[in-house]
């Protein structure tokens, strides 16, 4: 019986750890912006995975995560993959937007492009 509730203890300490480092929505977003800047034209996709972390964050309407949003397309003969960073705030009882997200740009998973709207070129 000690052993389970041992088990059980440790599983719930252990748990947010294994989901990413939860934190508020202000610096979760402070964070990404902060993080794109050791971003590098080249890198693949975990390393910008590690470079950008797995925080997550609380807002009313849920639950944030980096990435936000991932997208996946083929273009010609290449693959192309975005995923977006959530950046800057967005305005009380409105939608999270993409306007709102840093994109970072992988064809045949190196970086090629970042910043808001870089995914546009690459359509």
């Amino acid at each position: 019986m000690r052993r389970l509730a041992l088990a059980i203890l440790l599983l719930l300490v252990a748990a947010p750890a294994l989901a990413g480092d939860e934190v508020p929505y202000r610096e979760f977003l402070a964070r990404n912006a902060e993080r794109s800047a050791k971003l590098t034209l080249g890198m693949k996709k975990d390393e910008v995975l590690a470079v950008m972390g797995d925080a997550t964050s609380r807002v009313r309407d849920g639950n944030l995560s980096n990435p936000w949003k991932v997208e996946a397309f083929q273009k010609g003969e290449d693959q192309v993959e975005v995923l977006f960073y959530l950046v800057r705030k967005h305005p009380p009882f409105t939608a999270i937007r993409e306007s709102q997200a840093l994109a970072v740009v992988l064809r045949n998973g190196a970086v090629v492009a970042w910043g808001s709207g870089a995914d546009r070129e690459f359509r």
